[in-house]
């Protein structure tokens, strides 16, 4: 609870934020510096109605915005570069598939295993009580409990898997926006990939933060710079609707050099469209196959099989 105000008075239009009343005699809340309340009373209720989280997401957005003042854009050399080697999995040492499917993230170590290796452990073992890497069950505590230990050991990927959990309200957890955009601007500042292309998305959708073009761009550049894939596809197809057809062609051949499958359907559809030159097009197919190749395995693809009937069944 923010305890001291500053003073504040109003043009005419502002009121309290908990009551209406608008006055000269408003106050400011002391951490946000955005919302205003004619008495401390107000302030306490209003605090309690939910300006707890809301605050605590405008001042990790207030920091943000400042650290992203003191970044450069990046330049088309550095975001034309190739893409960044994808992590390994710490177990079978093969690159992480390219979609968030392929990976599961342990909340107990901290680790992030293929989707091959988990599904390896559960039909050697017979049980998935254990962590496939610590081997610590996964029955001590809930999964938002484990994350909530992570993330107050800054663990940026607990941070940004935390906040996907409120974004969608999940894991027996309430949908919070508020809550959701914070732990992205705190992994964000741990420095996940995942979590500026979350916050990309946000602003660029206006979910959870205010639509703004400008900052979705950046964070996403960011993302993509950072390795993630989605942060990439998506600056490729604002690219694409912008009519920018040269800059989007570039960020979907570097994707399909690393293995990437959507954007290798992309960069086809352009050499049927001229846009990309047939030695160019062979070259992809190539290096696609290449690092498609390198982070394939059975057991991956028989974990990948079972995720596509689970999905079938589902729907």
């Amino acid at each position: 609870m923010i305890d001291v105000m500053a003073d504040a008075c109003a043009n005419g239009t502002e009121a309290c934020a908990a009551c209406g009343k608008a006055g000269c005699s408003l106050k400011v809340c002391n951490a946000c510096k955005t919302t205003k309340y004619c008495s401390r009373d107000c302030q306490l209720s209003h605090w309690r109605g939910g300006h707890k989280d809301e605050c605590k997401r405008m001042v990790a957005e207030q920091a943000m915005n400042v650290k992203l003042s003191q970044i450069p854009e990046a330049t088309d050399e550095e975001l034309f570069a190739p893409h960044p080697p994808q992590d390994e999995c710490p177990i079978c040492f093969l690159p992480h598939p390219m979609n968030d499917q392929g990976t599961q993230y342990m909340a107990c170590c901290g680790k992030e295993l293929c989707h091959g290796c988990v599904f390896g452990h559960i039909s050697t073992n017979g049980t998935g009580s254990l962590c496939p890497f610590c081997r610590s069950r996964n029955a001590n505590g809930t999964l938002v409990e484990r994350l909530q230990k992570r993330v107050q050991a800054n663990d940026a990927t607990a941070c940004h898997t935390l906040g996907s959990k409120y974004e969608a309200g999940s894991e027996g957890v309430p949908q919070n926006m508020d809550k959701a955009m914070t732990l992205y601007f705190r992994g964000a500042e741990l420095g996940s990939a995942q979590a500026h292309f979350h916050l990309g998305g946000a602003y660029l959708f206006g979910e959870g933060l205010k639509e703004d073009l400008a900052k979705a761009i950046h964070h996403l550049e960011i993302g993509a710079l950072g390795g993630n894939v989605d942060a990439r596809f998506c600056l490729a197809c604002l690219e694409s609707k912008g009519r920018r057809e040269g800059r989007a062609v570039k960020h979907f051949m570097i994707l399909s050099r690393a293995g990437h499958d959507d954007s290798l359907e992309k960069v086809r559809d352009a050499f049927r469209d001229g846009l990309v030159t047939k030695d160019d097009y062979e070259k992809v197919l190539r290096d696609h196959k290449e690092s498609s190749d390198a982070m394939k395995s059975s057991m991956r693809d028989e974990a990948h099989a079972i995720w596509i009937r689970e999905r079938e069944d589902m729907s």
